[in-house]
């Protein structure tokens, strides 16, 4: 197992969105009942990382190393307020 780190970056609106849109996508993907129940776990699990995606690109940080990886310390307290930065950046159909 690898460390994974957290680096800071500019806070990035447009991929917070492109974030947020693929969790919402594989969250629907995940709630068919076509598939098998792995399937589905897949695909909210990924939906999951995706939206923590969102949450960090929005508050300017970015996981790198994370393959098979962990963060040892703990997130900042700020990275857990995207709401109120997403809203207002966000399209009406695709708020929070």
């Amino acid at each position: 197992m690898t460390t994974a780190t957290i680096e800071s970056i500019s806070p990035d609106p447009w991929l917070a969105q492109g974030f947020y849109q693929r969790a919402h996508e594989f969250l629907r993907d995940g709630q068919s009942t076509g598939l098998s129940a792995a399937g589905r776990q897949v695909l909210l699990h990924s939906a999951a990382l995706a939206a923590c995606d969102a949450v960090l690109a929005i508050n300017g940080r970015q996981v790198l190393g994370s393959e098979g990886g962990q963060v040892p310390e703990a997130i900042p307290q700020e990275t857990f307020r995207a709401r109120e930065h997403l809203e207002p950046r966000m399209p009406d159909h695709m708020s929070l």
